[in-house]
């Protein structure tokens, strides 16, 4: 796609979806946080789309967005915790402003081993567009830290996606494809961006927790240790990296 005008990502209107209507502590805290002390100016803060689907809940976030000036949407589900500088982290790297989609680095929820959340197309796949079949993907085993890592799908848990992508997809610009499975709501809306020449990548070096039952954790080495104690609990790795012999933090 053209290149924009625009220097980095731009004005971010920031997207958030409850999905069960209210926020969980540890989530209001890192929200708070993020729309405190983590914006620019000219960054706007949409309303939450609550209590509803979760393709409803995010079409309605992007119909929102497009009736603001801002230049770049970041969508945040209510499952992820993350700290006031991520957004800024995210946005701030001039080798991402290349890409049109570029979403932070999580775990997927509910896959055993820890799998990151980006998604290549598998190299079997037949199908590039959900209304033709089932598009399949496959994880990386591994990858570089701190690589900014292109790829075919990512999530909606904490991801810049510039205002093209919707401009050039007719909406619904996401929804659940009855020819899958499996598939969630995001990837049709990647699918539709890949196959219009969009750029998705996500940044390894900045990290977002991922709710996984009643456990948090942050993808590295720690993750498996969090799933296991089941406890209610932020691991946030960096302690671990600096020499800090403490445990998991308990939430507050």
């Amino acid at each position: 796609m053209a290149g924009s005008t625009v220097r980095g990502f731009g004005r971010v209107a920031i997207g958030t979806r409850l999905g069960g209507g209210a926020a969980a502590a540890g989530f209001f805290d890192a929200w708070t946080g993020l729309t405190f002390a983590g914006t620019r100016d000219g960054d706007v803060v949409l309303s939450c789309a609550a209590r509803m689907p979760a393709h409803r809940a995010m079409n309605k976030l992007i119909d929102a967005f497009l009736k603001t000036d801002a230049d770049t949407l970041l969508t945040i589900d209510d499952d992820h915790v993350f700290r006031p500088d991520t957004l800024e982290r995210l946005r701030s790297r001039p080798e991402s402003w290349g890409y049109d989609v570029l979403g932070a680095l999580y775990l997927v929820r509910g896959v055993q081993p820890a799998r990151p959340c980006i998604l290549r197309y598998a190299d079997d796949c037949e199908a590039r567009d959900f209304r033709t079949g089932d598009v399949t993907y496959t994880w990386p085993e591994s990858w570089p830290p701190g690589d900014i890592i292109e790829c075919d799908a990512c999530g909606f848990g904490f991801t810049l996606i510039r205002r093209r992508v919707f401009e050039a997809i007719p909406a619904p610009w996401t929804w659940y494809p009855s020819a899958s499975d499996t598939a969630s709501e995001d990837v049709t809306l990647w699918a539709d961006a890949r196959r219009a020449g969009f750029r998705i990548a996500v940044d390894t070096a900045v990290t977002v927790v991922h709710v996984v039952g009643d456990a948090i954790a942050e993808p590295g080495p720690l993750y498996e240790q969090a799933v296991a104690k089941r406890a209610h609990t932020i691991i946030y790795e960096s302690e671990a990296q600096n020499g800090r012999k403490r445990g998991p933090r308990r939430r507050r």
